[in-house]
């Protein structure tokens, strides 16, 4: 870290860290969720 970005408040590691983060979620494929069937809803007697 140099000196200039301590002073102002700022952390470029952390910003580069989160940066890589999130283009990482940005890439990750989600998963196919299934939803099971259900013949009926289920009833209180």
């Amino acid at each position: 870290m140099d000196a200039r970005s301590v002073a102002q408040g700022r952390d470029p590691q952390l910003e580069r860290a989160v940066q890589e983060a999130l283009d990482a979620v940005a890439r990750a494929a989600l998963p196919e969720v299934e939803i099971p069937p259900y013949p009926r809803p289920a009833r209180r007697r």
